[in-house]
């Protein structure tokens, strides 16, 4: 996919939850689960790879899995959270 995460986007765990803040639009988004999983190998990973670790972590099937991260892949991009093509 190429993805990237939008530049000065700040993410912190608190227990198991990721929190993303989007300093420019100054909204914070809370991933836990499966959008966690999506969100921290989705840059360095095919989507795949994240589907087989889905299905790793949640005992889920792979149809199911594969339309998470779809699902999820292109709420990120909606919300201007990641970014794709070049820098």
């Amino acid at each position: 996919m190429g993805a990237r995460y939008k530049a000065d986007i700040i993410t912190e765990e608190l227990d198991d939850v990721l929190i993303v803040f989007d300093p420019e639009d100054n909204e914070f988004h809370e991933f836990n689960g499966v959008a966690r999983i999506i969100w921290t190998l989705l840059v360095a990973h095919t989507p795949q790879e994240i589907t087989e670790k889905i299905c790793a972590v949640y005992e889920i099937d792979m149809a199911e899995a594969r339309r998470d991260v779809v699902n999820f892949t292109e709420e990120l991009l909606r919300l201007g959270l990641v970014l794709t093509g070049e820098a």
